[in-house]
């Protein structure tokens, strides 16, 4: 994978990973509290499963055939053009 291809996986995955959680907690936090209808209890875990359905994909797009992270620098936008990666030290 080319360094831009493994650029452009990292910011699809951010991009999707920022509304997923909010999903996912939303669900767990409407599942915990109880008072639910059977229905909307169903409907719940349905998002909720396939929200861990959509981050295993998104993992998969991190990550070569052999499992080995393709994605590992930290990306920061410094919020006047492209992102830019951040080395992992200091």
């Amino acid at each position: 994978m080319t360094e831009h291809e493994r650029v452009l996986c990292r910011r699809v995955a951010h991009q999707i990973n920022n509304p997923l959680t909010g999903i996912l907690g939303y669900c767990q936090l409407l599942l915990q509290g109880g008072g639910l209808t059977p229905f909307q209890r169903e409907a719940l875990e349905h998002i909720q499963a396939q929200s861990f359905r959509c981050r295993s994909a998104v993992r998969g797009l991190l990550t070569d055939e052999d499992g080995m992270a393709v994605a590992g620098s930290q990306m920061v936008s410094s919020g006047h053009g492209p992102v830019e990666e951040k080395d992992g030290g200091s």
